[in-house]
């Protein structure tokens, strides 16, 4: 008797364990996921673009639904390194607002985008490409000129990890693009 009621104790555990997994997954990725698709959703609904950019001030009350710039650039970085079977999250849409928002993280998206610009796909590269570029231009407040010289006020910036990122932006435009310039 006794060694059948250890075994059904090793099965509960070992039930218990898988579970608490499956819920651990779920909080950590489908959760987050779930979170980006909505608000992209609602952003992309909201008549956001106003021109080739949007603004800050419409892109705000999204960021604030994923739970602030820190929280929502990890969860949005999350969401466009998701594998491509995750639907729609390489949609047009969907990506396009979500690469919008995470340039209005500030600091922490701009940490999320030279991190794609440096190790992402060719797909995601040129997409952090135009974030950087909605980032700079949100940054500089212009919207002519090159990627490269909106990005050059980072340079310039009081906090020493933006000048640093912006430095490795500008260094990885330049080596992989050129100097693409803004879209009109």
């Amino acid at each position: 008797m006794e060694r059948k009621s250890r075994r059904l104790y090793w099965l509960w555990g070992i039930a218990l364990t898988l579970l608490l997994g499956l819920a651990l997954f779920c909080w950590l990725v489908v959760v987050p996921v779930w979170q980006v698709r909505r608000v992209t959703q609602e952003f992309a609904t909201s008549g956001f673009r106003d021109g080739y950019f949007s603004s800050s001030k419409q892109a705000a009350p999204h960021i604030e639904d994923l739970g602030g710039a820190g929280p929502g650039a990890r969860k949005l970085a999350l969401y466009l390194r998701a594998p491509r079977w995750v639907e729609g999250a390489h949609s047009k849409g969907h990506a396009y607002s979500t690469y919008v928002l995470l340039a209005y993280c500030g600091k922490d998206g701009l940490a999320e985008l030279v991190g794609l610009l440096e190790d992402g796909r060719e797909y995601e590269r040129q997409s952090a490409l135009l974030g950087l570029m909605v980032f700079g231009v949100n940054y500089k407040r212009t919207t002519y000129g090159d990627t490269v010289s909106c990005l050059e006020p980072l340079l310039e910036d009081d906090d020493p990890e933006v000048r640093e990122l912006g430095a490795k932006a500008i260094e990885l435009i330049k080596s992989k693009y050129g100097n693409p310039s803004l879209p009109k």
